[in-house]
């Protein structure tokens, strides 16, 4: 019986499958930018992604974000938004939803988890054009990209995806991300589950979900 089962080779990953695995405690809600204990943030950055990303070693990569510049003395800063990302309903990431989610999580009637670190930080975010926002800070910000990296402050999701002060899910589903995969279903306490997104834009996940 063993013979029969198809090998992949060597060094080459097999495509499909369902990881399943156990964790600790729930999630608490699969909406974004609340109840971000470390658990619920491993279980959202399936579905929703950073402008920028750091690697095992603490060096920042492009993401949502293709490249990002400071201004002198980096009291400003511009991100270039990667074109031809696709959220989960389809609808095109442009600057609006980067500077939509921004100041959603920076209004304290939301209670988001990044409220705190982005309002220090941020004085204001803008649209400068389809595929570009300006950071404008309340002064010199050298980190601002190693502070955007941390999903639990900063993801992006559609614009207007969220009702002034929404803690929980409308419509029996979470909020469209951009993430490489895709919301399915979520059973309080009991499970979260999750499918390939085959739009993603750094090419669809091997596995069929998780």
């Amino acid at each position: 019986a063993a013979a029969s089962i198809q090998s992949p080779a060597p060094g080459k990953p097999r495509i499909g499958g369902t990881l399943k695995f156990g964790i600790v405690k729930d999630i608490g809600t699969p909406i974004p930018f609340v109840a971000y204990t470390s658990i619920s943030q491993y279980a959202k950055d399936n579905l929703y992604e950073p402008l920028v990303m750091n690697d095992p070693k603490g060096e920042i990569h492009p993401w949502l974000a293709e490249s990002w510049t400071p201004n002198a003395n980096s009291s400003e800063w511009t991100f270039k938004i990667r074109r031809g990302v696709k959220f989960h309903d389809g609808k095109e990431l442009t600057a609006e939803d980067v500077v939509w989610s921004v100041k959603h999580i920076m209004n304290p009637a939301n209670g988001a988890n990044g409220q705190g670190q982005l309002s220090s930080n941020i004085r204001e975010v803008v649209a400068v054009d389809k595929y570009t926002v300006k950071f404008q800070l309340p002064g010199p910000r050298g980190l601002l990209p190693e502070m955007l990296s941390d999903t639990s402050a900063l993801h992006i999701v559609a614009a207007k995806s969220m009702a002034p002060g929404q803690q929980e899910m409308i419509g029996g589903a979470p909020p469209p991300g951009t993430g490489p995969f895709k919301f399915k279903a979520w059973i309080p306490g009991q499970e979260f589950e999750v499918v390939r997104n085959d739009q993603y834009w750094g090419g669809a996940p091997y596995l069929d979900g998780v």
